[in-house]
């Protein structure tokens, strides 16, 4: 079954791609399995200062939002349910920021993102989503 479409038949939503199936997310090239994926980023979420959760992004994309389905719940009263997700590019090679449409926004390094403009996520990069206080900061950039 396709996760994006919730369709088991064709995956008319995805294209096969040099890498494997490719999301519609607004933008092409995100890869949709692990094969061929060599960089792996981890973000930290930090609450007055202390980590309170390390974040590792081992799967090519990775929603973030308030709904019980999503692969990252946020509990924060202002994040939408389907939030934001953070994207392995293969053309690119590099992961970005995607907002998934939500009411009040996901920022990276104090730039808003959006669908049609994505933020590439750099290690010591600052991530907020909607009006959380908690702070996102990635690192942990390696190849396994």
């Amino acid at each position: 079954m396709d996760r994006y479409t919730g369709r088991d038949e064709g995956l008319e939503e995805s294209r096969k791609g040099p890498m494997g199936n490719v999301a519609r997310l607004g933008m092409g090239g995100f890869v949709k399995s692990n094969q061929g994926m060599g960089l792996h980023m981890c973000l930290a979420v930090l609450k007055e200062g202390q980590v309170i959760q390390e974040i590792p992004l081992v799967r090519p994309a990775t929603v973030f939002g308030r709904a019980a389905g999503a692969d990252m719940v946020l509990e924060h009263q202002s994040v939408s349910r389907q939030h934001a997700a953070v994207c392995y590019h293969s053309m690119t090679g590099k992961w970005v920021v995607i907002d998934l449409g939500s009411v009040h926004g996901t920022w990276v390094d104090g730039k808003p993102v959006s669908k049609v403009s994505p933020a590439e996520l750099k290690v010591g990069g600052h991530v907020r989503f909607a009006a959380s206080t908690r702070q996102t900061l990635t690192g942990g950039l390696r190849t396994w």
